[in-house]
C-alpha cells in the first residue's frame, strides 16, 4: 500500500474512469482496453490494477478483467460527470470536439467540485436561454481571430 500514498492522483482517477466508461460500453473493461484508452501498455494496466486492487477500489485477479469496487465506482462515476460537463461547457463554448476532449481530459482532474457545479449551471443557463450560445460563437467569429 506504501507505493501509492496519492489515492486520489490524476493516474488512479484515469484508471477508474476508464473502467467504468468500458464497463458501460461493454459490460467489462479489458486489460487491452484499459491499456488502448489511456495509450499505455498492457503490463502498465496490469501493475496499476493490481496497484488499484491493494487499495481497495477494485477487484482484480491476473488474466481477469477488473471490477470496480463501490469506492472505485463512485470515483469513476464523479471523474466521468466531471469530464462530461467539462465537454458540454467547452462544446458550447465552440471549441472542437478533438480540442474540447483533450481540454476536457486534461482540466478534470484540476477543477473544484463548486467550479465543476457552476459551469454545469452555465451550459443549463446557456441552453434555456437558447441564443446566449449563439450570440457568444458569432461573436468570436467576427473577431479578430486571436481565439483559435
Amino acid at each position: 500500500m506504501l507505493d501509492m500514498p496519492n489515492i486520489r492522483s490524476r493516474s488512479v482517477e484515469d484508471y477508474l474512469e476508464a473502467i467504468y466508461v468500458l464497463d458501460g460500453e461493454n459490460g467489462t473493461a479489458r486489460t487491452k482496453d484499459i491499456a488502448k484508452m489511456l495509450s499505455v501498455s498492457p503490463a502498465s494496466v496490469t501493475d496499476m490494477m493490481a496497484k488499484l486492487g491493494r487499495r481497495g477500489l477494485v477487484e482484480y485477479e491476473r488474466y481477469s478483467p477488473p471490477r470496480l469496487t463501490p469506492e472505485g465506482k463512485r470515483i469513476g462515476r464523479d471523474v466521468k460527470k466531471r469530464h462530461d460537463s467539462l465537454l458540454r461547457f467547452f462544446t458550447l463554448l465552440g471549441v472542437a470536439k478533438g480540442k474540447a476532449q483533450a481540454d476536457a481530459c486534461a482540466v478534470e482532474h484540476e477543477l473544484s467540485p463548486a467550479t465543476i457545479r457552476r459551469l454545469e449551471r452555465f451550459v443549463e443557463f446557456a441552453k434555456v436561454e437558447g441564443s446566449l450560445a449563439e450570440d457568444f460563437r458569432r461573436f468570436c467569429k467576427a473577431g479578430d481571430g486571436r481565439d483559435g
